[in-house]
């Protein structure tokens, strides 16, 4: 009898095998990782992603992300683009202005007439623009000039005259015309009002004709104004200060003066007026007329042999 002990079945593993799944609930461990190990091994390891290049930029960076990052790209090279073209043109429009600025300088450009020489630049101006001229400078002034410009002055003759500016015509308003009368002394000034006619009756505060003549340390002043000429003024100095004043409303024909220089034991009035206290001129008109106008009262006194001399 055989020993059966020594009976074996060969059969190939691979058909034995074939068919059998594996559920990998049912593997050991040790076979589980044996296959994810191989499953590692067999199967395509792929590649890491590279980043981008430096020297691409935002530009590469804006190119992988999609067409939205483009967009804002556009915007800030517009953007750029704009600075850049805003700058040329500042730059650009401060050299045309130094441009212009060196011509004016290297061409000359004409002076503004100063106000005492008005006429003779305005004519040499006016010339240069519409041609070459025969001559650039002006006729010298004829005669006197004109009565706007004879408001005020300093007056040294021994005797001389002075009136409104525009007389005859209406005086201008707001004026302020002062004259300075000055005689060699021991002689006084004296002064005549030929004709008046100054806006406001008295005390004047509208318009007014003012007579200021400094005796030792004080000033006597008189103001005349209305239509009727002042009598003649006899003044205690070498030295009178006229001021002739109008404001901004109505205006008259003015006044007209003259002044001479004279001796204190000469002084006098016209036939028409009356003298007293030692040189003070009263007009007829102030004479016997109930109001005392003379410190001695003079012009009150005798008035029937006054009026019989005036009758006759």
């Amino acid at each position: 009898m055989s020993d059966l002990s020594q009976v074996a079945v060969y059969s190939d593993s691979s058909e034995l095998y074939k068919n059998v799944f594996c559920n990998p609930a049912f593997e050991l461990e040790g076979e589980r990782e044996e296959r994810v190990e191989g499953f590692r091994t067999t199967s395509s390891t792929p590649e890491p992603i590279k980043p981008p290049a430096a020297g691409r930029g935002l530009f590469g960076v804006c190119v992988m992300r999609g067409p939205a990052c483009g967009w804002v790209v556009v915007a800030a090279v517009c953007v750029l683009l704009a600075a850049l073209g805003l700058a040329l043109a500042l730059v650009l429009t401060q050299m045309k202005g130094r441009a212009v600025e060196d011509a004016s300088l290297s061409t000359g450009s004409p002076v503004r007439p100063n106000a005492g020489d008005g006429a003779s630049q305005t004519l040499s101006t006016t010339s240069a623009s519409r041609g070459p001229p025969e001559s650039t400078s002006a006729p010298p002034p004829t005669g006197a000039p004109t009565p706007e410009t004879r408001c005020g002055g300093v007056l040294f003759d021994s005797e001389g005259s002075f009136s409104s500016p525009n007389h005859p015509g209406s005086y201008p308003p707001n004026l302020l015309c002062v004259w300075v009368i000055r005689v060699a002394p021991p002689s006084l000034v004296q002064i005549h009002v030929t004709s008046l006619t100054v806006e406001g009756p008295s005390p004047c505060l509208f318009d007014w004709l003012e007579v200021q003549e400094q005796i030792e340390q004080s000033a006597v002043v008189t103001r005349f104004c209305g239509n009727v000429a002042p009598p003649t003024v006899n003044t205690n100095s070498s030295a009178v200060r006229v001021t002739f004043r109008s404001d901004g409303s109505i205006a008259g024909n003015g006044f007209t003066a003259q002044y001479r220089a004279v001796r204190p034991a000469h002084k006098s009035c016209s036939r028409e007026e009356f003298m007293c206290d030692g040189g003070r001129c009263l007009l007829r008109a102030s004479v016997c007329d109930g109001r005392p106008n003379c410190r001695d009262r003079a012009d009150e006194a005798n008035c029937s042999h006054k009026r019989k001399g005036e009758s006759a």
